[in-house]
């Protein structure tokens, strides 16, 4: 076992080494990793890795992955700096100050590109400011290093790809990644033979993949499916189309297995949202064939068709393990309406006051929004609400560019990668409305630097 375990390290540490010598590769190595929630399984228990799981956490794929990525982009940083390798202009102006230091990545540093980072970067600072009234300031403490340390993965995502400009491989990685997770759902599906937490799943009749969660497994095949439509209708041969076909019939099939009642309905809202967005005849039928498949996958697998049933007893009697820590929450916001009790504080709120509610040890709370009006009151929604704002500010002028932009145009597939990064990041969100995670989820992060990077192309954003 032991040796097993040294040889997933070596492997690890060779595939860091990899991206760094081709550093276009990371953000799709990260988007390969995420998903391999398995893999805090995989690592001996060495006195090293410990110390470190201490302080970060559960060791996993995805967090080394990130430390090496971030260790990448500021090494790159403070090269270009000290030796000025220039490749292209070396330097960009904010508000009237010139920094000389090869940033070869942009001309111009812009608030409109990086509005979305200055808006969640607020957040942060509010976080860490509510140290002085939270109810556990040490958790307050971890949490906004936590959120810092995603901000500056965001910021190296935004910075690779303007380096690079390999828009296409994000979608790409995605929609590839998540069909080979949708055909070990399916398998699991079928065989009842789980890879991971097959003891629990198994009960339920759900599947989870890789995943700790079977709703972040649903969450994750969303955003594959919005990957796959997007690279559909950016114009494919006759081949690939039939594999994108292939892909989504797997992928839908995977996304019923998971049960995940949040993830079918952030399906259903972003896919017509994309309807809406990029009204293409080719869409609307792969959408209405998607539907009759669904249906049917309903009626063929009675947890499926059970769980569908219970939303129609209502939302209370669907997600009883939750009601609790809704009724929680909202006290809390309503007792500390303005600042909230701190950022992470929302646990430690149970133990102390709510503790006679809690229910099969669950004291995290499941719904992002409200967790957020908890710890950091009005004040913090209201930052997300901004976020949101300006996020979909750009829609209108995108559609309208979509329209007029020319087929199978490098402009149009920048158009519609746009579309999939907004989307996305909106799945994420109504996903967390179930299950947590928000600005948690280092996806969105890798996502909102791809948005900002794409916005840097010029009409679009």
């Amino acid at each position: 076992m032991l040796v097993s375990q040294v040889i997933v390290v070596i492997l690890s540490l060779l595939g860091v080494a990899w991206c760094w010598y081709r550093p276009v590769y990371f953000l799709p190595a990260l988007i390969a990793v995420v998903p391999l929630e398995i893999s805090r399984t995989w690592f001996p228990h060495l006195r090293a890795l410990e110390t470190l799981s201490a302080f970060l956490g559960v060791i996993d794929l995805a967090r080394i992955f990130s430390l090496a990525f971030l260790a990448y982009v500021a090494w790159s940083l403070i090269r270009r700096h000290l030796y000025g390798r220039v490749r292209e202009e070396a330097s960009f102006t904010l508000r009237g100050s010139s920094f000389e230091a090869g940033l070869l990545w942009m001309d111009e540093l812009s608030w409109v590109n990086i509005v979305l980072f200055l808006v969640l970067g607020a957040y942060i600072l509010l976080g860490f400011s509510s140290v002085l009234w939270s109810v556990n300031r040490t958790k307050t403490l971890v949490e906004a290093i936590r959120l810092t340390v995603l901000w500056s993965l965001g910021f190296a995502s935004y910075y690779t790809l303007l380096r690079h400009k390999a828009f296409g491989l994000i979608p790409l990685s995605f929609a590839i990644i998540s069909s080979g997770l949708a055909i070990l759902g399916v398998s699991e599906l079928i065989t009842k033979n789980f890879l991971w937490l097959g003891d629990v799943y198994a009960v339920s009749g759900r599947i989870n993949g890789t995943f700790v969660d079977a709703n972040i497994f649903a969450r994750y095949l969303v955003i594959g499916i919005l990957a796959t439509f997007v690279l559909i209708l950016s114009g494919v041969e006759r081949r690939s189309f039939l594999l994108g076909l292939l892909a989504l019939f797997l992928q839908t099939a995977a996304l019923l297995g998971t049960g995940s009642r949040t993830g079918w309905l952030a399906a259903a809202l972003v896919l017509l949202a994309l309807w809406l967005i990029l009204p293409q005849r080719r869409l609307g039928f792969i959408l209405l064939s998607l539907a009759g498949i669904a249906v049917i996958g309903t009626l063929l697998h009675p947890e499926i068709l059970g769980r569908i049933k219970d939303l129609g007893k209502g939302l209370a009697f669907a997600s009883t393990e939750r009601q609790f820590l809704v009724r929680a929450g909202w006290a809390m916001f309503v007792t500390h309406p303005l600042w909230g009790v701190g950022l992470g504080g929302f646990q430690t709120v149970m133990f102390t006051h709510y503790s006679d509610l809690i229910h099969n040890q669950i004291s995290l709370s499941h719904t992002a929004l409200l967790t957020t009006a908890a710890e950091l009151g009005i004040l913090g929604v209201a930052i997300i609400l901004v976020f949101f704002f300006f996020l979909y500010s750009g829609i209108p002028q995108l559609r309208d560019r979509e329209k007029i932009a020319p087929v199978m145009s490098g402009y149009r597939r920048i158009v519609m990668y746009t579309v999939f990064a907004v989307l996305s990041m909106t799945v994420i969100f109504i996903s967390a409305q179930g299950e947590g995670r928000f600005l948690e989820d280092p996806l969105l992060w890798i996502l909102l630097g791809y948005w900002s990077a794409l916005s840097h192309v010029e009409g679009v954003g």
